[in-house]
């Protein structure tokens, strides 16, 4: 008669723990695990090291980061940005570790905003830059973000954010691909191309519509592109809120004809970026990014609770999370509108209580 207690016990246990260890998780399972368990500093060095890596939105944030730790592993560099003064800081942090061991470290100007022959130049001036030197892997990683109602978001931004987010990456690998600079070798040396993606191109995002389409589109790009080119090892990582300075890039989305509108964004803006709640610490982050590296190709998420258990739900149970995001919409909405923390939980328990009464 005690064993069916025992085994009720022994399931209730394995669930509760099952439960914990899943609520502990800031990755996909098999991100997490791998991190976890089997990647170390000499595995990465092994992996990393002699390689040449082109990297995209190096200036700052997460490109910054990973361009530093892959140097330290001995990674050959290529650094893109807006600015050639950031990427030169970038350059001088990454040639400064002492376990650089003389790998090259290149800079290589080019907004992504720009036409598309300067496109073209870039991937000519890449070209030299390679020399006979294969490129081992790409991170496409420049974005822009956004803070604002969908209806108050002007389409001059929204296009700036298709062309930054989705089409400069696209037009960038298009280029690659026609230029043979990324083509299919021989045996088992397969070629990397990495897309920084977003959450946002897993669910909705109430105050960044636009943002969240541009990465809905890198993923129907690239996933297409990976079934076409299965010798081509695509990544799309998909990133929650971190702690970087790209929350700053909010700040100066004007529209002339509301003013207000534009004033509530910049507060907003303001307050994303000095927030730091519910994100995930930019050394976290870069940990797991570069450890997806070494895993086979496909989608990696990495992202603190609750946001990680909010993409298994509309995964899983779409019509259910879409009844939450009913309900976080106008409450994040209404943050914004009063200009406060919207990463705080405090902010939205407030919010939630004013409306009842």
């Amino acid at each position: 008669m005690i064993v069916p207690y025992v085994a009720n016990a022994v399931a209730l246990g394995s669930a509760a723990f099952a439960i914990a260890f899943a609520a502990s998780m800031d990755a996909n399972p098999s991100l997490y695990l791998f991190d976890r368990f089997f990647v170390s500093e000499q595995r990465l060095k092994t992996f990393f090291e002699g390689k040449t890596i082109w990297i995209t939105g190096a200036s700052s944030g997460i490109g910054k980061e990973i361009a530093l730790r892959t140097s330290r592993y001995g990674a050959n560099l290529i650094l893109t940005g807006r600015s050639s003064e950031r990427l030169q800081i970038v350059k001088d942090a990454c040639s400064s570790s002492n376990q650089n061991n003389g790998r090259t470290i290149s800079i290589l100007p080019l907004d992504m905003t720009a036409p598309e022959d300067e496109f073209d130049k870039a991937i000519f001036d890449l070209e030299k830059i390679l020399g006979d030197h294969v490129l081992d892997c790409v991170v496409l990683n420049a974005g822009r973000g956004q803070l604002k109602p969908a209806d108050a978001t002007p389409f001059s931004t929204t296009s700036e954010i298709f062309q930054i987010n989705a089409l400069a990456p696209i037009s960038l690998s298009q280029k690659l691909l026609d230029r043979g600079i990324i083509k299919k070798g021989k045996g088992k040396l397969q070629q990397q191309l990495v897309v920084t993606s977003s959450v946002g191109a897993l669910v909705g995002l109430p105050l960044s519509s636009s943002y969240a389409a541009s990465k809905h589109a890198l993923h129907g790009y690239f996933n297409t592109l990976r079934s076409e080119h299965t010798w081509l090892d695509i990544k799309l990582i998909c990133p929650g809120t971190i702690d970087t300075s790209f929350h700053s890039s909010y700040v100066g989305d004007v529209d002339t004809r509301d003013k207000k509108s534009d004033q509530l964004s910049s507060e907003g803006g303001k307050q994303a970026a000095k927030s730091k709640k519910l994100k995930m610490s930019i050394d976290r982050c870069t940990g797991l990014y570069i450890s997806s590296l070494l895993l086979g190709n496909g989608e990696h998420w990495i992202a603190e609770q609750p946001t990680l258990a909010g993409i298994y739900i509309n995964r899983h149970f779409p019509s259910i999370f879409q009844r939450i995001l009913a309900k976080v919409g106008p409450l994040r909405l209404k943050a914004w509108r009063e200009g406060k923390d919207l990463y705080d939980p405090k902010t939205w328990k407030e919010i939630g209580t004013s409306r009842k009464k």
